[in-house]
């Protein structure tokens, strides 16, 4: 644990060095009150704590921990000496694990901007924010309000009014944009259960509706003129990049990829210069999926990435206005949680302008890109034990602040301990804990998600860097099974991982033996969340007829083939909000007897466990709790759910100005 010594806050992430309120430099362990005697090696004074403020820049870095604060001399001097020369200790010793993290987790992106300059003011707080754009000239933002029903606002930001402009329905809406006056808004919405959103177009503060395109899959981007928007189509198993005239007409194909990976529909910007086309790209090169950042020339539609790292997520991008760079929001490979990062342009290297455990995305830049709004995501996830399997035996077992704790997996061993999965700092690793969630212990070093164990508790297999692993209990010979490979299962004999890919030309559910060897590809179709029979004859899975159709659940022979059986899932099904994907709320595991899957159902916010007899019987509700939602969860022998990783996630609107160097 870290402190600040000046506001007391307490960090629980080593890898942070100031603190995140006031950019004071952190210590370790606990910093007595004024009124103590600073007698610990690792407490500090508050004559010394006010003197290590945040430095700015590398040279102040070296500055700070080479230099100590300035003093009268004399007993003053002597009083403080040995204290400081911990404190100083202590930040050298921070400063080079620092270097070593950086080095080893490969960042190549630059220091955030001073907390002095930058500005981050929440706009709304209802924690029902969806998506959001800021007006040209920086006093409008307008944001879809989601609360069961979903609805279109504008809030004027020096006032702090807001105005509902379009009033709440069983809709979807997509992201919205300012027409470059300012007079217009420019959004996507679909019916519930439609594959395609239409592009509409309203008056800043309301009025009658204009629909302009009926077949639109992203956020439309101005030209810089403001005579021509661009956005993505999907369709047929192609992304398109359309460009059109301002008011949908006069269709033209810019560029056009194919199969599953193609442009992310999270929103295109057109460059100032107005010569190209910047956007999210979903990639993969062999070793896996992810997402980068490309250009599309305007003039040929040829694309070519800006930069070449490598992303599990890119949001919406925008330009800056004077076409040196762009902003998105983004996350690391292996990582859950989105930051705002700037990237100069064209080499596209990085920089973060947010650094917390909140998530970030969507955003939108006023036309001076001296502010943006974004969206920003704050989740809880702890682990919850039921022993008997009913809400009045629920009990929270770890209360980790800023850590999302099994929302990534957790299971029972058969002995009864925990192992889950935890973020804690920017990637997730495997733990083990007892029952009760004494004695947590970490297993994995560097990273890994979506841990199961085996039957006779010997091994547990998990994912690190889209491949498949095992190792012992302990955390011990850990082992590739696998290049790729996602979400395993393991066959109730022992002998077999059942798991996901989802690359093209590999799409579909394989199995491979627990020893290792070669895969067998099981379905050629996109599946995926395996789950196997308790008698290791069948397996369930989650599928999608196309895509943006409801999810469905599946079932085949343990050798593979089509389904024998498909189930329409129930209203809820795979509608957690607790993360950005969708991967947590598909969770499937059979019963005991082998006739019916339990899976998770949200609705109106609130997650329970539901059974689903596998003959076409009514659906049954497992648990009755009446907050919060689930994300992953687990049975007990007998068949009733009794471990939960459950949380809640809050949605705002909030405005960052003072961002640029």
């Amino acid at each position: 644990m870290k402190r600040c010594p000046e506001c007391r806050r307490d960090y629980y992430d080593d890898t942070l060095l100031y603190c995140l309120e006031d950019g004071n430099a952190l210590v370790q362990g606990s910093v007595p009150s004024p009124d103590e005697p600073a007698t610990a090696i690792l407490s500090v004074p508050p004559e010394v704590a006010g003197s290590l403020t945040r430095p700015t820049d590398e040279t102040d870095m070296k500055t700070a921990i080479l230099q100590p604060p300035a003093t009268t001399g004399g007993s003053d001097s002597r009083r403080i000496a040995k204290p400081l020369l911990a404190v100083l200790a202590v930040l050298v010793v921070a400063g080079i694990g620092f270097g070593i993290y950086k080095f080893a987790t490969g960042k190549q992106t630059g220091s955030a901007p001073s907390f002095e300059s930058m500005k981050i003011t929440k706009l709304t707080d209802t924690g029902k924010a969806g998506s959001a754009a800021i007006s040209p000239d920086g006093k409008y933002v307008v944001h879809v309000k989601e609360d069961g029903q979903q609805s279109l606002w504008v809030r004027h930001i020096a006032t702090g009014s807001n105005v509902q402009i379009i009033p709440p329905a069983e809709l979807v809406y997509g992201r919205t944009t300012f027409s470059p006056d300012g007079s217009y808004i420019y959004f996507i919405r679909r019916g519930i259960g439609e594959r395609n959103y239409v592009l509409y177009q309203v008056p800043v503060l309301g009025g009658d509706l204009k629909k302009l395109n009926p077949h639109v899959n992203s956020p439309v981007t101005f030209s810089p003129d403001g005579q021509r928007i661009a956005f993505v189509r999907t369709q047929e198993g192609e992304r398109t990049m359309i460009i059109a005239n301002a008011d949908g007409t006069g269709e033209r194909t810019l560029a056009t990829t194919k199969g599953p990976n193609g442009f992310r529909d999270t929103g295109p910007a057109w460059s100032p210069d107005g010569k190209v086309i910047a956007t999210g790209l979903a990639n993969n090169d062999g070793s896996g999926s992810y997402h980068n950042i490309v250009e599309i020339n305007v003039e040929d539609g040829s694309i070519k990435p800006i930069g070449s790292q490598k992303w599990s997520n890119v949001s919406r991008v925008a330009w800056l206005a004077d076409g040196s760079g762009l902003i998105t929001a983004c996350s690391e490979l292996g990582t859950l949680t989105n930051q705002v990062y700037q990237f100069s342009y064209p080499d596209g290297e990085g920089r973060k302008i947010t650094n917390d455990f909140n998530v970030y995305f969507d955003l939108s830049v006023t036309a001076d890109s001296a502010s943006m709004v974004t969206v920003q995501e704050e989740r809880v996830v702890n682990i919850w034990i039921a022993p008997d399997g009913t809400p009045g035996s629920l009990k929270q077992v770890t209360r980790g602040p800023n850590k999302y704790e099994g929302q990534s997996g957790l299971r029972w061993t058969p002995d009864g301990k925990i192992v889950y999965n935890l973020l804690s700092g920017i990637s997730p690793d495997v733990w083990i804990m007892n029952g009760d969630g004494s004695n947590p212990r970490q297993l994995t070093q560097t990273r890994g998600a979506n841990p199961v164990v085996s039957p006779d508790g010997r091994y547990i297999v998990f994912v690190r860097n889209q491949s498949i692993w095992r190792m012992d209990i302990d955390g011990g010979n850990p082992k590739q099974l696998t290049e790729k490979g996602n979400f395993p299962d393991i066959s109730p004999d022992g002998r077999w991982v059942v798991y996901e890919i989802w690359n093209p030309g590999e799409n579909g559910l394989w199995k491979v033996s627990i020893d290792g060897g070669e895969p067998v590809r099981l379905t050629d179709y996109s599946s995926g969340r395996a789950a196997v029979s308790p008698d290791g004859k069948s397996i369930a899975f989650s599928y999608r007829e196309q895509e943006n159709s409801p999810f469905k659940i599946a079932i085949i022979p343990f050798e593979g083939g089509q389904p024998t059986k498909s189930l329409e899932a129930p209203a809820g099904y795979n509608a957690v909000r607790l993360i950005t994907s969708t991967a947590e709320g598909r969770v499937l595991r059979w019963l005991p007897d082998g006739r019916s899957l339990a899976y998770i159902v949200t609705r109106d916010g609130v997650s329970n466990i539901w059974s689903m007899p596998i003959d076409g019987g009514a659906p049954k509700q497992l648990t009755n709790f009446t907050t919060d939602q689930i994300a992953w969860f687990d049975l007990s022998r007998d068949g009733k759910p009794t471990l939960f990783s459950r949380g809640y996630t809050t949605r705002d609107v909030v405005l960052i100005s003072g961002f640029r160097k």
